[in-house]
Parts: structure tokens; C-alpha cells; sequence
């Protein structure tokens, strides 16, 4: 999110050996407009709302649909698949999909992936209540329109004394989270562990160069507030830490408990911005970028209750603003530090 001195200073500091800012084949690749009419939006197409017309893919990956929708205006589309019936839900077919929209938006070939109800409704309305009613939850230090519950990195970074604190307390909020959900799995842990089970991935916790592992399966609630647009990337927010290296890929994880009834969108810019990109667009004591500088987004997407979406956090993006009702999340990040390598989980 926002660049602190500190994370200043850090990149700074990494510019100065050879380094690549932006992770092959995410950078903008936007195309020119055709001179011709558009094709009709397809029906279906109504949940992306961006203003673009789309084609229409449909692919059928280990004997289930997954449609992709490709706007008109970039080379990339957003990759949907599901709702499941009750038989499939879960069945090992249906949740291989997690794996193949995960390795899809890390390779760069599609900006988002959403998996459509991969909780019951009534199962993350229940989750989302247990979120909304924790004693423990507070407001994000650098952002208090937002509510969370967990310990994210991002908040951990501001002084040295913060992130020793963060790391040895990690582990701590994880159980918290945990007994919060349970019986029940926490739905960052049930991710984890269908991607590993059902799509052979290798996922492990995000460790420090003592062992300590890092926290992940944040629940943040949104009330009426929505997002800056922003990008977020492990190594601007770490400047102490050198994990395994520079990440080639950083995906966010999103799973939706609640939704609103109108906004709580997200928004996703063609772009992943260099240092100097991003800091020519930020705001003033923000961790936002200026959306005057940015343009409209290439796509919009209404996430609902029990999707999930994996998107690629250093693309710059946005929630847009909502009333009547809540947004409830449960989120990670999923990073690599080699093409096609093992993914580290926090948040």
C-alpha cells in the first residue's frame, strides 16, 4: 500500500543491482480500439461491469467450464468458473479449478480468476456474523474506515520494533482466527488445502530468515467504505526482510462472507507500475494512487457471497464504495520467488 520512508528507502536500496519491477508479461497491455463495431456483450457477461464490450471463451479444464470474458481493450480476460450444483460442489473436479485459476493469474495470463460459490451462502453468512461480532476486531492504523481481524504484514513494517512484534505474535493470531471459525475451517485454510490436495501445489507458510512464519487469513470488514486504488507487493513491504529472494508473482485470495446489495466492487488497472510509475501517481500521506492519473479501470468485477477471486496484487486496483450492507472478506497473499516455483501464503 502506501510507501513509507522506510519502504523507500528499501527500494531504493534494491534499485541498485539489476532487478525487474515488473513480473513478466503483467505490465500494460492495452490495444488500440477496433475501427470496426463491437461484437454484443454476451449474456452472462452483466456481473463484469466495466464499461467495455467482451468475447466470449468457454474452456473445459479436467471436465469443467470455465468461461473467460476479454474486453475489447486489452489482450487479457477474467476467467470465471462455477456456481457448482450441490453434487459438485465438492467434488474433486470442481476444486482442482482453484489451482488452474491460481497458476493462471500467476503467469500473467488472465488479471483475475473468480470461483463462484465455493461456499454455501448460508456457510459464509455464518462465518461473516462470527467476523463482525469478535471482540478483537479493530481498525487498520493507516486506513481506520476499514475494520480487521488478524495481523497483516503491511501494518507490521513501520518501525523494526513493530515487526519483531508481528513475527512473534504471528502464530498467535492464526490459533485466534482458527478457534474463531471452528468448527469449520477457516476459509484461507481450506484454500491451502485444496490447492494442495486436489491441484498438487506445493503451498507453505511465508517464513523470516528465523523460522518465525508469518500470519495469514485476514478477515477485514468493509462497511461503507471502499479502497484507494493501490497495489500491494511484498518486496516494497519488507525492507528488513529478504525472504528467498525478489517475488516473481504476487496473488491476492479473496473469499467473499458477505456481500453488499449495491457497490463493493473490484476495480483493476492494465498496469503494474514501476517505483517511479507509482510514485508519480501516489497521493500525498496516502496509500493511494490518484485516480485522475490513472484513468478507468480495464475491469470491474461483483464478487458474491462465497466466491472466490484470485487477482494479481501488483496490478494497481480498487474497491469501489458500497451501500446497504456489509463486506466481509477472509484474504491472503500467495507469492512465488521462481516462475512456476512453490507459492508462500500471508497476509
Amino acid at each position: 500500500m502506501a510507501l513509507t520512508g522506510a519502504r523507500r528507502a528499501n527500494i531504493v536500496e534494491m534499485q541498485q543491482g539489476p532487478r525487474p519491477l515488473v513480473v513478466a508479461g503483467i505490465h500494460s497491455c492495452r490495444s488500440a480500439r477496433p475501427t470496426t463495431a463491437p461484437p454484443p456483450k454476451p449474456a452472462g457477461a452483466s456481473e463484469f461491469a466495466s464499461a467495455v464490450i467482451f468475447r466470449q471463451f468457454t474452456h473445459f479444464v479436467a471436465d469443467f467450464q470455465m468461461t473467460q470474458y476479454v474486453s475489447t481493450d486489452t489482450s487479457r480476460g477474467i476467467l470465471e468458473c462455477g456456481p457448482p450444483s450441490a453434487e459438485e460442489r465438492y467434488s474433486e473436479r470442481y476444486r482442482r479449478q482453484i489451482s488452474e485459476l491460481l497458476n493462471r493469474v500467476a503467469d500473467g495470463e488472465s488479471p483475475l480468476g473468480i470461483l463462484r460459490a465455493y461456499l454455501p451462502g448460508d456457510v459464509a453468512l455464518e462465518q461473516s456474523r462470527r467476523v463482525r461480532s469478535h471482540r478483537l476486531l479493530s481498525a487498520y492504523e493507516r486506513a481506520p474506515e476499514i475494520k480487521k481481524l488478524g495481523s497483516p504484514y503491511y501494518d507490521a513494517v513501520r518501525t523494526a520494533k513493530t515487526e519483531a512484534e508481528y513475527w512473534c505474535t504471528a502464530s498467535q493470531a492464526i490459533s485466534q482466527i482458527r478457534a474463531m471459525f471452528a468448527p469449520q475451517l477457516a476459509p484461507i485454510d481450506s484454500i491451502r488445502l485444496d490447492l494442495q490436495d486436489f491441484g498438487r501445489q506445493d503451498v507453505n507458510p511465508l517464513r523470516n530468515a528465523l523460522g518465525q512464519v508469518a500470519f495469514a487469513g485476514l478477515a477485514r470488514v468493509f462497511d461503507s467504505a471502499g479502497t484507494l486504488p493501490h497495489c500491494d507487493r511484498l518486496d516494497w513491504d519488507a525492507p528488513r526482510e529478504r525472504f528467498r529472494g525478489t517475488p516473481t508473482s504476487q496473488v491476492a485470495a479473496n473469499v467473499y462472507l458477505e456481500v453488499p446489495e449495491v457497490g463493493g466492487e473490484i476495480e483493476i488497472w492494465d498496469l503494474v507500475p514501476s517505483f517511479e510509475e507509482h510514485e508519480g501517481l501516489s497521493i500525498a500521506n496516502s496509500y493511494g494512487l490518484d485516480r485522475r492519473k490513472l484513468g478507468p479501470p480495464a475491469w470491474v468485477v461483483k464478487p458474491r457471497t462465497g466466491d472466490v477471486v484470485f487477482f494479481d496484487a501488483r496490478c494497481v486496483h480498487a474497491v469501489r464504495p458500497s451501500t446497504h450492507g456489509l463486506r466481509v472478506t477472509s484474504s491472503a497473499f500467495l507469492v512465488q520467488f521462481s516462475k512456476h516455483g512453490a507459492f508462500y501464503i500471508y497476509s
